[in-house]
C-alpha cells in the first residue's frame, strides 16, 4: 500500500511557523518560492526525511489559505523601504505632491510658476527666501492656451533660454499642435524623474469643472497617473471664481473655482491676488498643506521692476511680516460682501447645482438639508437669497484668461 503524500497548510497565524516563512507569507511569495524557503528550515528538514526514509516517489502536497487579496494592499516592507517624504523647496512643496496656485487671471499666476522653474533648475531660493533642497534635473512645462512666440518673452525674462537649449526644461505650448492627454505614453515615459507643471490645470480636464464626478474621472486620474508614473511632482495654476474679487478672507473653497474636488486632490494649495499692479505686488497664503510640516505664513512678493532687472521676483513682505489677506488687500466694494461660509456653499452646492439645471429653490432646499451647514448664521433663507449670490458672483468681474 502506498503511503499517502503528506499535505500542509502553510498559514500566517500558525504559531509553529518560523518568522521566515510568515514574512514570505505576508509578503505574498508563489506557492513555489514559499515552498522552497519551508524545506530549508528545520521543521522542513523533517518532512524531506520523511520521504528518504523509503517514501519515494511521492511529494509533499502544500495548500495555501486563500490570501490573494493581499497582493492588493501594502506590506510592512513596502512602507519600511520606502523612502521618507523629502522636501523639494523648503517649507513650500514635497515630492510625490500635487501643488495648485488659484488666484485670478492676470494676478500673476503663471510668472509665480516660471520663478518656481527657475528656482528648481539653478537652485537659487525661491523669491530669495525659500531653499531649493533638491534640484530638478528635469522639468516639463505645459501650456496649451498661449503660443510659443508669447511664452517665449516670458521665459527669456526669467533667463530660463539656456534650460530650454540644454533639454533641462521641456516646454509644449499653443503653437505644438493639439492638447495631448496626460496620460499619453510618451508623456509618461518623460515625466519619470521630472517636475511637471501644468498652466492651466482645467485645460487637461475632460467635461465640466464644476462637476465632481468629470473631475474624478478624468483630471486627477491623470495626474495621480503620471505621478505614479514616476514623476517627482506636480505643479497646477487654477483660476479662482469671479466672486473671488469681494472676499475678505482666503480659503481652500474660495480660491480654486469649480468643483471642490479639485482642492481635495492637491495636497498643497496656495492663494494668490494681485494687490499692487504697478508694481505687480502679489500677496500669497497658503489655504492647504496636506504634509507640510508648518502652513508657510502669508507673504508679498514684487515683479516690477525686479523681473527685468534680475528675472526674478523680490520678497517685499516676508512671512512673519504680512499679514493675512483681508488685512493685507486693498478696500473691498461696497454690495459685494464675501464671507469663507458664503463662498463654501457656492462651490460646493450652489454652482454646481445650477450647472445641473436646478432650480433656486430645490438649491435653498439642498443646503437646508446639508448637515455640514445646518445651524450656522448666514444661510440663504429665500430663494432670492440664493439667485442674489448667484448674480454677484456672476458681476464678480471679467472673462478669466
Amino acid at each position: 500500500m502506498e503511503p499517502a503524500a503528506k499535505s500542509y497548510v502553510l498559514n500566517p497565524d500558525d504559531p509553529d511557523l518560523t518568522p521566515k516563512i510568515r514574512k514570505l507569507l505576508d509578503e505574498g511569495m508563489t506557492p513555489q518560492e514559499v515552498l522552497a524557503a519551508y524545506l530549508e528550515t528545520p521543521r522542513g528538514k523533517k518532512d524531506v526525511a520523511f520521504f528518504k526514509n523509503g517514501n519515494t516517489g511521492q511529494s509533499i502536497t502544500v495548500t495555501f489559505p486563500d490570501t490573494n487579496y493581499l497582493g492588493l494592499f501594502e506590506t510592512f516592507a513596502d512602507f519600511a523601504n520606502d523612502l521618507p517624504l523629502r522636501y523639494i523647496i523648503e517649507g513650500i512643496a514635497q515630492e510625490q505632491e500635487l501643488t495648485v496656485f488659484g488666484g485670478l487671471s492676470g494676478h500673476g499666476k503663471t510668472f509665480i510658476m516660471l520663478a518656481i522653474v527657475r528656482s528648481l533648475l539653478d537652485g537659487s531660493k525661491l523669491f530669495g527666501r525659500f531653499a531649493v533642497l533638491h534640484r530638478a534635473e528635469r522639468i516639463i512645462y505645459l501650456i496649451p492656451e498661449v503660443s510659443r512666440r508669447s511664452f517665449y518673452k516670458r521665459l527669456r525674462l526669467f533667463r530660463l533660454i539656456p534650460y530650454i537649449k540644454g533639454r533641462r526644461l521641456l516646454v509644449r505650448t499653443l503653437s505644438k499642435g493639439e492638447t495631448i492627454p496626460l496620460t499619453d505614453d510618451r508623456l509618461l515615459r518623460a515625466a519619470v524623474g521630472a517636475d511637471v507643471f501644468l498652466d492651466t490645470a482645467v485645460r487637461f480636464m475632460e467635461g465640466d469643472e464644476l462637476s465632481a464626478t468629470d473631475n474624478k474621472r478624468g483630471l486627477a486620474a491623470s495626474i495621480f497617473k503620471l505621478l505614479q508614473a514616476g514623476a517627482r511632482s506636480v505643479w497646477g495654476v487654477h483660476h479662482s471664481p469671479k466672486s473671488f474679487r469681494g472676499q475678505s478672507a482666503m480659503t481652500l473653497e474660495n480660491v480654486l473655482r469649480g468643483s471642490g474636488d479639485i482642492g481635495a486632490m492637491a495636497s498643497n494649495v496656495y492663494g494668490v491676488h494681485q494687490v499692487d499692479e504697478a508694481t505687480n505686488r502679489i500677496h500669497i497664503e497658503c489655504v492647504k498643506g496636506r504634509d507640510l510640516d508648518e502652513w508657510t505664513k502669508p507673504f508679498q512678493i514684487e515683479g516690477r521692476p525686479w523681473i527685468d532687472r534680475e528675472g526674478q521676483f523680490r520678497m517685499v513682505k516676508p512671512p512673519g511680516q504680512c499679514g493675512k489677506f483681508g488685512q493685507e488687500r486693498p478696500g473691498q466694494k461696497a454690495g459685494r460682501k464675501s464671507t469663507p461660509l458664503k463662498d463654501r456653499i457656492m462651490q460646493l452646492l450652489i454652482l454646481p447645482m445650477r450647472n445641473e439645471g436646478k432650480s433656486s429653490a430645490e438649491i435653498l432646499s439642498a443646503i437646508r438639508k446639508d448637515a455640514r451647514f445646518k445651524g450656522q448664521p448666514g444661510l440663504p433663507t429665500t430663494a432670492k437669497t440664493v439667485r442674489n449670490w448667484v448674480a454677484e458672483t456672476m458681476r464678480g468681474g471679467g472673462e478669466d484668461e
